[in-house]
């Protein structure tokens, strides 16, 4: 059994009384005992429960075993410090239509469509959760979300009562597509997907208002005020 050696065993409080011999392992058993002292026996979950709930039993861990994988094209930095930052690049594709009032300069997104290539997806649920949870996150930075200060400085959207957090009921219908395309990369041909909607949904959504617009230039969160000044500055 590798590992800990019978006198940090004991150290440990662990009641066994190996001789300087290594701890083995009887054949078809999760019991380790003293080579020279079979009928001092200790199970395996004794000594891993000992060392996971008192690490500092002993200064040498029971049980730990360290593995390095990197893929081929993962290398060390160039001469001019550059480095391949990830294996795989997961890809996410947006477009979106949307509804202006031109009254009261609200905008509401009428259908949003999302289409990720995460490779292999692994867990299509954790998938879905992560890609809702980026959506709704991006819906706030597009239209709701701002920090305002005051002339001397201080922030007076600090609290809840006062910053414009989206709530379920305020994000849109999100349709998720994907488009699976294995990476030969990686042992099970996953890319990943995290939060990509976070960085892609403010730009579609702005895209979008702009398009509607005829305006070249947005800035988020599209609030209806700045809608409105859009307006009357001459969007079509």
């Amino acid at each position: 059994m590798p590992g800990r050696s019978p006198p940090a065993i004991i150290q440990a409080g662990l009641p066994v009384r190996p001789p300087a011999s290594c701890i083995s392992q009887r054949p078809g058993s999760e019991t380790g005992w003293p080579a020279s002292n079979r009928e001092n026996s200790l199970t395996f979950a004794r000594i891993a429960a000992t060392d996971h709930w008192s690490p500092a039993g002993s200064p040498v861990p029971a049980f730990r075993e360290t593995a390095f994988w990197s893929p081929a094209v993962l290398g060390a930095p160039n001469a001019a410090d550059e480095v391949n930052g990830s294996a795989v690049y997961g890809f996410v594709f947006d477009f979106c239509g949307v509804e202006i009032d031109r009254d009261t300069g609200t905008v509401c997104v009428d259908k949003y469509v999302s289409l990720h290539d995460a490779g292999r997806i692994l867990n299509p649920a954790l998938l879905e959760g992560q890609v809702c949870g980026g959506f709704a996150m991006a819906v706030g930075a597009a239209l709701y979300e701002r920090l305002v200060y005051a002339e001397d400085g201080d922030c007076v959207t600090g609290s809840l009562l006062d910053y414009a957090l989206p709530t379920a009921s305020m994000i849109p219908v999100l349709e998720i597509l994907h488009q699976l395309t294995p990476s030969p990369v990686t042992p099970l041909g996953a890319k990943g997907v995290a939060e990509g909607n976070s960085m892609s949904t403010p730009v579609c959504i702005a895209n979008a208002v702009a398009d509607a617009l005829g305006v070249a230039e947005v800035s988020v969160p599209l609030t209806p005020e700045r809608v409105l000044e859009m307006v009357r500055r001459g969007g079509q």
